[in-house]
């Protein structure tokens, strides 16, 4: 079974070219901050770096470094970037070009539900190789204190930590993605993905999305057989409606104020993606059709790159 130290771990084969990165998203009740350590390579060129964007500032912030800067452990879990290091249980994230310092604990991560035939938000799709873009959901939303450290002002940290990974050669040419841990109306947890996937000769919209109230988890995922029955922009809002055998649920996305970040394309993090960190979410699930649940999500983290026009 693929575990979640097996999704922590570096992925990335001597095949170039090739990116890796690890996302993280702190949100308590003052500030929003997201953190992305990565690699990228190509035959002419490989690139360290960390984006870095929060809502105390308007704009994300980025350095690179050379490839001998990238020290990484396998056992115990280990990566540093110069002065900043990852480690199961930490992350710490300094650089004098950055005018943040961050310091998180990771505590006992919130995992997705597996099954032999889904052991990741991938499905059966994590056992294939060569896929453009993989994805890893590796904590849905754990409790996390820390300190971050802006224009030298001291914020205490206590909030929700989320974090994922990608790895690959490219980000899909089409996608939106949702996050939120912060639901209005009761303890819930929204991740969603819909993306354009090549697939040897063919292509398809690829659903992977993950609810979760209280303990309890829904998964819609192309791969148990939904679809995409509606999605149009009405202004600044993205509707969408996914179906999934006795399940259908609907999206009312807004996106707010965005922050331009670096993606990968073959290898080289040259492409502008825009996130938001303080979007909004609404939706309805309902089983045939009765209304099971309406939430509210704020504080979500959005990017819709092409998938609404």
């Amino acid at each position: 079974m693929i575990t979640y130290d097996t999704e922590l771990q570096l992925h990335q084969s001597y095949k170039i070219p090739a990116f890796e990165g690890w996302y993280f998203r702190i949100v308590d009740n003052q500030i929003s901050i997201a953190v992305i350590i990565g690699i990228a390579k190509t035959k002419e060129k490989q690139e360290v770096f960390i984006q870095i964007f929060h809502t105390l500032s308007e704009s994300m912030e980025k350095v690179n470094y050379d490839i001998d800067y990238f020290q990484y452990q396998k056992e115990p879990f280990q990566i540093m970037i110069k002065d900043s290091v990852f480690r199961k249980d930490h992350l710490h994230i300094e650089d004098e070009r950055l005018s943040v310092t961050l310091d998180i604990d990771i505590n006992a991560p919130k995992l997705l539900c597996q099954t032999k035939y889904a052991p990741t938000i991938m499905g059966p799709f994590a056992y294939l190789k060569n896929m453009q873009c993989n994805h890893a959901v590796l904590n849905l939303g754990s409790p996390t204190q820390g300190t971050l450290i802006y224009q030298d002002q001291s914020y205490k940290l206590e909030g929700l930590l989320y974090q994922e990974k990608d790895w690959g050669n490219s980000f899909p040419k089409k996608y939106i993605w949702v996050q939120s841990n912060c639901c209005k109306e009761k303890s819930a947890v929204l991740f969603l993905s819909c993306a354009t996937i090549p697939f040897k000769c063919i292509g398809f919209t690829g659903i992977i999305m993950v609810l979760m109230i209280g303990e309890q988890q829904y998964r819609f995922a192309s791969y148990y057989g939904a679809l995409i029955t509606h999605a149009k922009k009405v202004q600044d809002t993205y509707q969408l409606t996914i179906k999934q055998g006795k399940y259908k649920i609907k999206f009312k996305i807004k996106a707010g104020q965005t922050y331009r970040l670096d993606a990968p394309e073959n290898g080289v993090m040259e492409r502008n993606v825009e996130e938001s960190l303080l979007g909004h979410t609404e939706i309805k699930l309902y089983k045939y059709h009765q209304c099971l649940e309406t939430l509210s999500f704020d504080c979500c983290g959005i990017e819709n790159d092409h998938f609404f026009l």
